[in-house]
């Protein structure tokens, strides 16, 4: 009897560690449901538990901060952005849950409203732990990293210009992105370098989208100097940000090569609250070089002496509205200052106010005159094209031999002289415009007008040809029904051949 007294309290003993041991109802867990106390903001909490509201089908679920002891009538103040969260319950039990992602540092407990009220309730609703801390969340930091963007910025030049305003260079732009949380950034330390006189750069702007997000005015307190910019933004996960730096320039920036080099990024993440350092540093820029201001100034203006000119006569052009365009290339050409066909007709050096050049009129056309007046290497911007048209004193021939023996064959001239097509007016006008422009955009227009001359043609033809088959196909219709007609004629003679032979031998039969 002892023994098995003794064997009892045994088992007694065991079974009561098991129930020290056993996990809590409900308890927190990894994502397979094991129970799990400890995680990192970078770990997803989950819930599960065995019976605990029968017969109830939901319950509410409350993260909230630890407490030691909870008493009747507390207040359930879930710690998550989202609030608390109403769940099914299957035969009373929670199944694995997610309840938290990224979750907060700290220390916490969960509680299960049973009842819905808000409150906690003795012996109605269930704790994580009641006597315990239910779960921690330890921070760790998120990382960071900066690269330079697909944009390319390229090294160029940049003037002040008085005709057109424009101060502000982009320098280059980075891409920053995060890993493991979202980074609120703090700070961005840009390093200056080159010949030029940081000191002189009006501003440092960083922009995201267009929006300005962050600058230190004046940039540099010295030359090759250290400037910190604190940018208002946050880079989220799987959301990188593009940022790009611009120098704003004044009127008196110094000639010389300005550039830049991002040595540093600095933010918080926010669910772990540590500073997180960008890796990727340090970024060059590119190299901006300021020339010395511009000074060639005004508005081109052309004349043609004498228009209208007859064919061939030589023709001046005279070229003013220009100051302080000394030793810069004046360019007549037949086509638009921005094209990239670079045919001339002639070329000036620009004298205190103006330039002039001669060329042959071979024929009426438009001419346009072009400057680079501030060396951007392009001849688009104020002040540095114009157009005038050359006319001439009589209308050019009309070109003969072999466009005039093609434009035949297109018409559909016979060799009396007939036409057969429908497309004499449209050629004729075409062969006006070619002879009366060398326009880029009427040589495309005459190009698509001959092709649709040639489908009108082809269709024509095509059409010809249908009723050419449709007229042979009726010519042997009837041949055909012809030939059956005749076909049956004769068999309808021979059938009367053969009924007259018939009579005539039953007549003689009779007779006998």
């Amino acid at each position: 009897m002892r023994k098995l007294l003794s064997f009892i309290f045994f088992i007694s003993i065991i079974l009561l560690g098991v129930v020290v041991a056993q996990t809590t109802n409900p308890w927190s867990s990894n994502p397979t449901g094991a129970e799990k106390n400890e995680f990192t903001n970078l770990q997803d909490v989950y819930l599960k538990s065995t019976a605990l509201c029968a017969p109830n089908t939901k319950a509410d679920v409350y993260v909230v901060t630890d407490k030691q002891q909870w008493s009747v009538g507390d207040l359930l103040i879930d710690v998550r952005t989202s609030g608390f969260q109403t769940t099914d319950l299957l035969d009373g039990k929670i199944p694995l849950k997610k309840i938290w992602s990224n979750p907060s540092s700290g220390s916490y407990d969960i509680i299960v409203d049973c009842n819905s009220n808000g409150q906690y309730d003795l012996y109605v609703d269930q704790v994580d732990s009641i006597s315990a801390v239910g779960f921690k969340v330890t921070a760790v930091a998120g990382k960071g990293k900066a690269a330079l963007s697909e944009r390319e910025i390229k090294d160029d030049a940049w003037m002040y210009d008085s005709e057109e305003s424009n101060l502000d260079n982009d320098m280059f732009e980075i891409t920053l992105s995060s890993e493991g949380e979202n980074i609120d950034l703090k700070n961005i330390t840009i390093q200056a370098g080159g010949t030029g006189n940081d000191t002189e750069i009006a501003k440092i702007g960083i922009y995201v989208d267009g929006s300005l997000i962050g600058s230190a005015e004046p940039a540099y307190l010295e030359d090759d100097g250290i400037t910190m910019i604190l940018p208002s933004i946050v880079i989220e996960e799987a959301n990188p940000k593009n940022l790009l730096i611009v120098y704003s320039m004044k009127e008196t920036t110094p000639e010389g090569n300005y550039k830049l080099s991002v040595t540093s990024v600095y933010g918080e993440g926010l669910s772990s609250g540590k500073s997180i350092q960008f890796s990727g540093l340090p970024l060059n820029s590119a190299t901006k070089t300021v020339l010395p201001k511009k000074t060639c100034l005004g508005q081109i203006v052309l004349n043609l002496e004498p228009s209208p000119v007859d064919l061939k006569a030589e023709v001046a052009a005279k070229i003013t509205g220009l100051t302080g365009c000394q030793s810069k290339k004046i360019i007549l050409r037949p086509n638009p200052c921005a094209s990239s066909l670079t045919e001339e007709l002639c070329s000036a050096v620009s004298g205190d106010d103006a330039g002039t050049c001669n060329f042959t009129a071979l024929k009426g056309q438009t001419v346009y005159a072009c400057i680079d007046k501030n060396q951007d290497g392009d001849m688009v911007d104020f002040g540095e094209y114009t157009l005038k048209d050359l006319l001439l004193t009589q209308p050019v021939e009309k070109e003969k031999g072999n466009f005039t023996e093609m434009i035949n064959i297109t018409e559909g001239i016979n060799e009396t002289g007939k036409k057969e097509g429908i497309t004499g007016g449209i050629i004729a006008e075409l062969k006006e415009k070619i002879s009366g422009t060398s326009s880029l955009f009427i040589l495309l227009e005459i190009t698509l007008l001959l092709i649709l001359l040639v489908l009108v043609v082809i269709m024509v033809r095509l059409k010809s040809s249908r009723r050419i088959e449709t007229t042979q196909h009726s010519q042997e219709s009837q041949e055909k029904t012809h030939s059956q007609e005749n076909k049956s004629e004769e068999q309808d003679k021979t059938k009367r051949k053969r009924r007259i032979r018939r009579k005539e031998t039953e007549s003689q039969e009779s007779v006998e």
